[in-house]
């Protein structure tokens, strides 16, 4: 929902506003890819949760969580 909100800023940091046409698909894309790999993120984490055990598991996806928030801070704009 954060996305939605925020979509219009978004589009002009991050993706090229020669073609708006090109910059509004990138956002859609964007958007839509997060519904994409939800499930399969749901489901890679479900089997890493039964093979390691629900606090490796935790672990690990807090690092995640905490590097992609690090790449997201440090990414150039367009």
């Amino acid at each position: 929902m954060l996305y939605i909100h925020m979509a219009v800023i978004l589009n002009t940091l991050f993706f090229p506003q020669d073609n708006l046409l090109v910059a509004q698909l990138f956002s859609a894309f964007t958007f839509c890819s997060a519904f994409v790999l939800r499930p399969i993120g749901g489901f890679v984490i479900g089997w890493i949760g039964d093979e390691v055990g629900r606090k490796n598991t935790v672990i690990i996806t807090t690092t995640i969580m905490a590097l992609c928030c690090i790449i997201m801070a440090n990414v150039k704009t367009y």
